[in-house]
């Protein structure tokens, strides 16, 4: 690779969203008869669409066609997990890719994998097309090889700089017994500097740690694990999560073991944090939350802010429905879900006079079916 080439792409990976670098890589690209520079450029116009729409269909055909033509050059080892041999298969056995991608402007963009094993950890690692990528969606199957599934790292991805430009961190391994200590998630989001949202189902996690951490540009944080009480306070002591707006947490307790309701503190210091300012959505399944949570929602103003609030299985009581219902901001809310709780006619029927159905509710320790996308483990 000539120097040319070579420093404009460190400086796109220095400045992913740089429109005017993009074309002057393209551009360098197109006059060295390289076909990713027209495709690089057809990209670009495409993101106008405010063009006549046969132009645009034009346009995307030929992008097409360039990509279909080019695509396993540009990815290298990246290659046979993304495109499937067809020759030889029949209508019944298709075959699928074992990685999806998106790509934009020339780059992976998204990247989403059923596995880890150590190979294709290197193809990720390794292929030039990954440098800028954007967004990373693991789903750890429980079906697959044991063995090569408890190899499943992020570490080498980690190292080669692959995470640096991640908006987007999804991974999901309700059902596998993966020892995740293997993945050093906690590693791996300090190396996201300007992550955006995270989406981590997994059974056990160091929750402190992804509470304490710094992430300046985060605006949506969903956490659901089996492994510990949520420790909401830190989160609220958190001064490096200026941007949050979306938040959800749940805690899949097991029922055998007694019920440990937060305390006063770590709910004041939750819904009295100076850092929480911009939140909009707030998404709580964390049993123990219960009516004093309500009541520090209430009285701490933090309430006020929310557009959405769901507290689906926090065992919250009439007690709680009533105060929610005497509060002034709460018709403001455009969503309130209280399912899987433990309201008698006395709160379902409080919340209605406001203008809210609360769904059904917990009976003898069992949680209902639910019936709003919770994602099980």
């Amino acid at each position: 690779m000539d120097s040319t080439r070579a420093a404009l792409e460190n400086a796109l990976v220095a400045t992913p969203h740089d429109y005017t670098l993009h074309c002057a890589y393209a551009d360098y690209l197109h006059e060295h008869n390289d076909p990713r520079g027209e495709y690089i450029l057809i990209q670009l116009a495409l993101e106008d669409r405010n063009q006549p729409v046969e132009r645009l269909r034009e346009m995307e055909q030929r992008a097409f066609q360039i990509r279909e033509k080019h695509q396993a050059k540009w990815l290298g080892p990246l290659a046979p997990y993304v495109l499937i041999d067809r020759r030889g298969r029949s209508v019944a056995e298709p075959g699928e890719p074992a990685v999806q991608i998106t790509w934009k402007r020339g780059w992976v963009d998204m990247l989403n994998c059923s596995h880890l094993y150590p190979s294709l950890q290197g193809a990720i690692a390794t292929s030039p097309a990954t440098r800028l990528l954007g967004g990373l969606e693991i789903l750890l199957d429980e079906m697959a090889d044991a063995e090569n599934q408890n190899r499943a790292s992020l570490n080498r991805i980690r190292e080669s700089g692959r995470l640096q430009n991640i908006r987007n961190f999804q991974i999901r391994c309700p059902h596998t017994p993966l020892p995740l200590r293997r993945l050093n998630l906690e590693e791996a989001f300090r190396a996201m500097p300007h992550v955006e949202e995270f989406y981590l189902h997994v059974p056990h996690l160091s929750v402190e740690r992804v509470f304490s951490n710094s992430y300046p540009k985060l605006r949506s944080l969903s956490i659901a694990t089996y492994s510990q009480r949520m420790p909401i306070a830190l989160l609220g002591r958190n001064a490096g999560i200026p941007d949050l707006s979306y938040l959800r947490l749940e805690w899949h307790r097991d029922f055998d073991r007694p019920l440990q309701p937060f305390t006063a503190s770590e709910i004041s210091d939750f819904f009295r944090s100076p850092y929480l300012t911009k939140m909009k959505e707030l998404i709580f399944r964390l049993p123990g939350f219960g009516d004093d949570g309500v009541r520090e929602l209430i009285d701490s103003g933090f309430i006020n802010r929310l557009e959405r609030l769901n507290l689906r299985g926090c065992v919250i009581t009439d007690t709680g429905a009533q105060l929610l219902a005497a509060c002034r901001h709460v018709r403001n809310l455009q969503t309130l879900h209280l399912g899987n709780n433990l309201l008698s006619p006395i709160g379902i029927e409080a919340l209605a006079e406001v203008g809210f159905e609360v769904g059904e509710q917990l009976f003898g320790g069992i949680l209902l079916p639910d019936d709003e996308g919770d994602i099980p483990f």
